[in-house]
């Protein structure tokens, strides 16, 4: 006869697994209680960032100065003052806005201090829906100007195949998907705030 791990009896019904089924059935109950656990990690992690957001939004813009953006809080407002480099912009690839393909464009804006700062200005869709001819992105030579808006970090690829760094031979403004602030700034051959 068989061994039978689990044996349970309801009236007349009698359930009796075996060795492999119990195995089976515990390893289940375990990966579910783990997934469980993940997600209610995730969630913690979601409300402090949710949090620190409404801490940027409560708070008034500060001016930068010589402060360094790693030492501010992501999502702080700042107000930063500098120059725009309109020769040097990056593409960042695969950015989609209402069910749109598109870019989010980063632009160097070089501070008074002469460090270099990176501006999201925005979305821009594909150039009719085709990747073939890029966006016009082009800035009027405002001479200096003040920016303010939120820290914050680069987008980053749920899975790393999905990262393309910005190449030395592209011309500019060269696409990219989803780079590290090391990879921008190598390719700008400058360190980046």
């Amino acid at each position: 006869s068989a061994l039978h791990v689990v044996r349970l009896e309801f009236g007349d019904y009698r359930l009796r697994a075996g060795a492999w089924m119990t195995l089976l059935a515990v390893a289940g109950v375990a990966l579910f209680a783990g997934l469980g656990r993940w997600q209610l990690q995730r969630a913690a992690e979601q409300r402090i960032l949710v949090a620190a957001f409404a801490a940027g939004t409560n708070a008034g813009a500060d001016l930068l100065g010589a402060r360094s953006t790693v030492a501010l809080a992501r999502y702080a407002r700042v107000r930063a003052r500098g120059q725009y480099d309109p020769a040097r912009q990056f593409l960042l690839d695969n950015m989609s806005h209402d069910g749109r393909t598109g870019y989010q464009v980063l632009t160097p804006m070089r501070l008074d201090d002469h460090r270099v700062l990176l501006v999201n200005r925005g979305w821009v869709p594909l150039p009719g829906g085709r990747r073939d001819a890029l966006p016009d992105i082009a800035l009027p030579d405002a001479g200096p100007i003040e920016v303010s808006g939120r820290l914050d970090e680069l987008p980053v690829t749920g899975l790393r195949a999905g990262v393309a760094v910005p190449s030395p031979d592209a011309r500019w403004p060269k696409r990219t998907s989803f780079p590290d602030a090391a990879q921008l700034g190598a390719a700008l051959g400058e360190n980046i705030e």
